[in-house]
């Protein structure tokens, strides 16, 4: 266990802890990095060293990263930085600093709070904050080995501002939350990220994430008190990487954009003007995974199921993903919304109105293939990357009435 150790303007240290048996007692290991001396001699303001986070890396190093401003007063100069140090002998000792994060062009940017994880594609990450500059916000590093990082602070992560945490699930996905009360997903890798839902407090501090099950998070903070001051909580999450409803009741977690929409006799419905849509919200979303449904077109027109849907308004192409569809007009189709709309696929088939068609999306990396009826062919198989991430969702035709059942994502 690593912590900081500070008497201000006097001794900053980060102290090592070592329990045997199972954190019932610790004993002092080892000092990471530190800066001491008499209360006036260390600069004005002085400079400390703060917030250890730690990793074990694949070959058995521990690694430490750490805020570090002790090199404001070097040349180059730089306000704080993320500094790394590695142990081969658990902790005992440490070897030479590594920079992290640090910004060549501007002095006064200042990486903290650094948090990391391996992801499941073998890479390391980093996130943190970076104030002075930028505002707080959120950025990332990426690393092949943890040990070796590019020069500059990376890319930030939108609408995250503050003290972040991040957690690489067992299934690949990556998680992101801070200050900002927010939680963001990756699919990529941290490639590209997309805002989920507010987190467990909405209001808090300082958060943590751990996996506690296949499909379960923790989530801990700290909170405010009403009656002032913070308490520490956790709150247990479901990650909704699959999804069904056979509407047999409600459509709870389910979004309304235009139309008029009833659950009767089993069935979702919309009575559709211009293409209205309901979104499931929060994202059952995975990178890859099998999106299904039974869909009735009750006269004639159009109806689809849409998915790695961001961004939904109401209006006809107000929002981001793609749409696989039939129409009575004997077509099945397959698009892609921009705030717009661009085909991807079409092919002809007799479609009937007041007739169920089973329809299948099966979505990797980036290729689709659509099949309807037939579920050994694909009617349409297409390939496109412009939208790895999102929610899936219902989408009704111009002036006509359609019905929706079972639909399901695993």
């Amino acid at each position: 266990m690593a912590m900081r150790s500070v008497r201000w303007q006097e001794s900053y240290q980060l102290k090592v802890y070592k329990s045997t048996n199972g954190g019932t007692n610790w004993s002092y290991l080892s000092t990471i990095d530190e800066k001491t001396g008499a209360p006036g001699t260390l600069g004005n303001p002085d400079k400390g060293v703060y917030e250890p986070h730690m990793q074990i890396l694949s070959d058995g190093t521990l690694a430490v990263m750490y805020a570090n401003e002790k090199h404001v007063t070097e040349s180059p100069s730089y306000s704080q930085i993320i500094s790394e140090k590695l142990s081969t002998n658990g902790g005992a000792s440490w070897g030479s600093e590594i920079y992290v994060a640090w910004d060549p062009s501007n002095a006064a940017a200042r990486p903290g709070m650094p948090v990391w994880q391996k992801m499941n594609n073998g890479q390391y990450i980093v996130t943190f904050e970076v104030c002075g500059t930028q505002s707080c916000n959120v950025f990332t590093k990426k690393s092949s080995d943890g040990k070796t990082w590019a020069s500059g602070i990376g890319t930030q992560v939108p609408s995250q501002q503050g003290g972040p945490y991040l957690l690489s699930l067992t299934d690949g996905r990556v998680l992101l939350t801070s200050n900002a009360n927010v939680l963001s997903i990756s699919n990529d890798y941290g490639n590209s990220w997309y805002t989920n839902d507010t987190t467990a407090f909405g209001n808090s501090f300082w958060s943590a994430m751990y996996q506690t099950a296949s499909n379960e998070i923790a989530f801990i903070d700290s909170v405010n008190r009403t009656g002032g001051g913070h308490n520490v909580q956790v709150k247990f999450g479901t990650l909704l990487g699959t999804y069904s409803n056979d509407f047999a009741s409600n459509d709870t977690g389910w979004v309304r954009y235009g139309g008029t929409w009833t659950i009767s006799g089993g069935t979702y419905n919309v009575t559709s003007a211009s293409g209205d849509k309901s979104i499931l919200t929060p994202y059952p979303s995975k990178r890859n995974y099998t999106l299904e449904g039974d869909i009735k077109l009750n006269n004639t027109g159009q109806g689809s199921l849409i998915f790695n849907v961001t961004n939904p308004t109401t209006g006809t192409d107000s929002l981001k993903g793609y749409a696989a569809g039939i129409d009575s007009a004997g077509q099945v189709w397959l698009g892609r919304f921009n705030n717009n709309w661009k085909q991807l696929g079409l092919v002809s088939t007799t479609i009937s109105t007041n007739t169920w068609y089973h329809m299948k999306i099966v979505v990797n990396e980036g290729n689709m293939k659509v099949y309807v009826g037939d579920m050994a062919t694909p009617k349409i198989n297409f390939t496109d990357t412009t939208f790895v991430s999102g929610t899936i969702g219902v989408r009704g035709g111009f002036g006509n009435s359609v019905s929706f059942d079972n639909i399901s994502m695993n």
